[in-house]
Formats: C-alpha cells, sequence, structure tokens
C-alpha cells in the first residue's frame, strides 16, 4: 500500500492494517529494493554509516538520508524521501514495441555530381537484414529508480538496456522514454526488470509487453480453448 506516509506518528495511521503493512512490510521492500537496485554492498554501507554515527546518540530521519546520500548520491536520497515521506510509490510500464526490418533508400540522389535513380532491384544487400526502431517504456509514480529492460529477440538472443527510470519528463507523475534498438533480429519481447529488483513496483504484470513477431503461449492456448469449445457446443446446441 503507499495511501499513507511510512514516517509517521502511529496513531495517524488510519488502522492497525496499515501500520503493520506500511511500517514493516512496504519499509522492508523499500530498503530491499534499494540494495537489489544499487547493490548490496553499497546498501550495507550506506545503512552501516547510519548506525555508526547514530548509536550513542537520537538520530534524525536526516542523519539516515544524509548517510544514503553520502554514499549513493542524490538520486537515492531524494527516492528515500519521497518513498518514506510522501507515500512514494512506482509503475513500470511496457508501452509498445516498434522494430521494423530496415529498408534500403529508393529514389533519385545526387552523387558525385551524377544523378541516380536507385530502384528496388538495384539497392543494395545488407541493410534489408538488420531491424532499426525503439522501444516505448514508461514510468508512472513519483519514485525514480533506474531499471533494467531486457529484450528477447525473435532468433532467441537477449540484450539488456538500463533506464534511468527519468526519460522525458512529461509530469511528475508520468514518464516515459524510446529506448533504440538496432540488430539482426526484431524485438519479439520486452521486459521491465527482470530480476525483479524493484519489489514496490506496483503492477508488475504490466512489466512484459510482445510486439507480435512470435505468438505468445497464451494466445495459442487461448485459441485452441475457444475451438474446442465451439466444438462442445455444436454438439449440444440445434
Amino acid at each position: 500500500v503507499h495511501d499513507a506516509p511510512v514516517a509517521q506518528p502511529a496513531f495517524e495511521f488510519p488502522s492497525g492494517g496499515h501500520y503493520g503493512a506500511l511500517v514493516y512490510a512496504r519499509t522492508a521492500a523499500i530498503f530491499e529494493t534499494i540494495d537489489r537496485v544499487y547493490g548490496r554492498d553499497a546498501g550495507a554501507r550506506a545503512i552501516g554509516r547510519y548506525a555508526r554515527r547514530a548509536r550513542f546518540r537520537h538520530p534524525t530521519p536526516e542523519d539516515l538520508l544524509a548517510s544514503y546520500e553520502e554514499v549513493l548520491g542524490p538520486d537515492v536520497r531524494a527516492m528515500l524521501d519521497e518513498a518514506l515521506f510522501h507515500k512514494g510509490w512506482v509503475d513500470f510500464r511496457v508501452e509498445s514495441i516498434h522494430t521494423p526490418r530496415v529498408t534500403p533508400a529508393l529514389g533519385i540522389f545526387d552523387r558525385d555530381g551524377k544523378r541516380e535513380t536507385v530502384k528496388a532491384s538495384e539497392a543494395p544487400a545488407g541493410a534489408g537484414g538488420e531491424y532499426d526502431g525503439y522501444v516505448f517504456v514508461s514510468r508512472q509514480g513519483t519514485l525514480v529508480l533506474p531499471v533494467d529492460v531486457e529484450l528477447t529477440l525473435k532468433d532467441g538472443t537477449t540484450q539488456r538496456i538500463r533506464w534511468d527510470g527519468k526519460g522525458t519528463e512529461a509530469s511528475r507523475e508520468n514518464t516515459w522514454a524510446r529506448l533504440p534498438f538496432h540488430g539482426k533480429s526484431p524485438v519479439a519481447f520486452a521486459v521491465i526488470d527482470p530480476d525483479h529488483a524493484v519489489l514496490v513496483d506496483q503492477d508488475p504484470t504490466n512489466n512484459f509487453a510482445s510486439s507480435g513477431a512470435v505468438e505468445p503461449a497464451s494466445a495459442r492456448v487461448g485459441e485452441r480453448l475457444t475451438y474446442w469449445a465451439q466444438l462442445f457446443f455444436s454438439e449440444l446446441l440445434p
């Protein structure tokens, strides 16, 4: 849940259920997400620095945020502040995939002082065997986190792209990016956060998309179920 801040007095939580889910479960998910995204060694250094500084005095939230900023940088401090004090949330999505085959340029061109006409039958070979385009991804919510995007190509190979989660700012809670792609095979599937590092992702089910280059297994299963249902009801109904 993210409908109330994590860092607030106990009496301000709407219910005991909110208190337990936010203070214990969501707090653990936030710090585990930082460890998975930025590395456990870095996360251990940050929380260790905070513990050593505060062990003989009364710590404040600023002590915690400052320790993470010193080890992991201002972006992590901003994310942690938003997650703990301002009902921060995030939802990554794969919006679409567009990786068409590269087509040779056809038409009339001026080259070396001469005008040439390139027809389809005269186009140079090679370019038609490559694919170019992008994977369109977005981030909803106020938590800004870097994330891996894994691309599975039609030939079975995979590639990973690191997205900083910032992209083109449309608004504070809605940003997107077109991740460029070029390869010998088109993109069949794209998955955001394939290693499940971002535990606070609001809806992991929309982290996956298919380009249509490969038919998903679910579509084939649905097709077969529909077929058998038609046969079954054709025997029962007039």
